[in-house]
This record gives C-alpha cells, structure tokens and sequence, in this order.
C-alpha cells in the first residue's frame, strides 16, 4: 500500500505542475486579442509549449487513473524498480517544463539545441558527436520544417540569445 500511495503523490505532483505551467506560459492572450480585431489568427510563440503541457497534463491523468486501477498483487523487485523510476520520471518533467520556460527567453534554437543534449546525455548518450551534431541537425530540421514551410512564429529570445537565434534563423532561411 505505502508504493501505491507513493505513486498517487507524484501523479498529483506531476498534475499540478503541469498546471502551473500551463496558465504560465498561457499568460499572454494576444491570439485572442488579434482574432477578435479582424487580423489574421497566426500560431503565437506559446503556441506549441502549450499543446506539450496538454500532452503532460493528460498522460499524468492517464497515470493517476492507471494507478487508482492498479492491484496491490506486486512483486517487491517491481515495486523497488517502480520507486527507483519515479524520480527519474519527475526529472524528465522538470528538463521539459524547463525547457518550454525558458525557450521564450533562450530563444527556440538555442534552448532547443541545450534541451536535445541534455536530455540525450539524462537518457546514457555519452558520445560526444552525437551530442553535438543531433541536437543542432535537429533543430535546423525542425526550423525549417515549422519556422519557414509552415510560418509557426517561435520565440527568438532575449541579448545575446536573439542574435544567436537571428543567427541560426539566417542558415535556415538560406536564399529568401
């Protein structure tokens, strides 16, 4: 019963956090705001941090109702594997709400480019040339893929960030 109670705690751990940075990255109403005065309805910056914390958001309530279901007829090596996994789950969630956070001051390129590494090398990638090369091959992918064939507005950051990302949004543009 005390693992079962146990993974109730972090699913409403996880649920709340979710919650918060949903309204938090929600503050800004500006897609409303432009619709309702006739302009054109474009996705904003918090656009798609949004729709990922949806994503948390329901699969924690799909784990708080999985966990509500569950029997208690477990073997003890399942129960410590489980308890072992907990933390390596909220630290999951953590790099994630860290990374849809800080993207709008980061800038999406470069706090995409940050987050792929990290989460690679949390995940046992340990060789440095993949470490470096997929993360920036990936975000140049994904630029172009969003930010110049679909025109999804993403955040370009702040400083030194903002000419990092004017930077990297220059190599995707390539000819326009």
């Amino acid at each position: 019963m005390h693992a079962k109670w146990k993974e109730w705690v972090w699913a409403f751990i996880l649920a709340m956090v979710v919650i918060y940075l949903y309204i938090e990255v929600g503050k800004e109403t500006d897609l409303i705001k432009a619709t309702l005065r006739g302009y054109p309805a474009m996705t904003r910056p918090n656009f798609w941090p949004r729709v990922m914390l949806v994503g948390l958001l329901v699969t924690g309530l799909l784990k708080l109702f999985l966990v509500a279901r569950k029997s208690d007829d477990r073997q003890p090596t399942q129960n410590l594997r489980k308890l072992i996994l907990v933390p390596k789950v909220m630290i999951s969630i953590v790099i994630v709400g860290l990374y849809c956070y800080l993207s709008q001051y980061l800038g999406f390129a470069f706090s995409t480019m940050a987050f792929t590494a990290i989460y690679m090398w949390f995940l046992g990638m340990r060789r440095l040339k993949p470490l470096v090369l997929f993360p920036i091959l990936s975000t140049l992918v994904v630029l172009l893929v969003f930010w110049r064939l679909l025109y999804v507005s993403v955040p370009k950051g702040e400083g030194i960030f903002l000419m990092f990302s004017n930077l990297i949004m220059g190599i995707v543009r390539f000819g326009a």
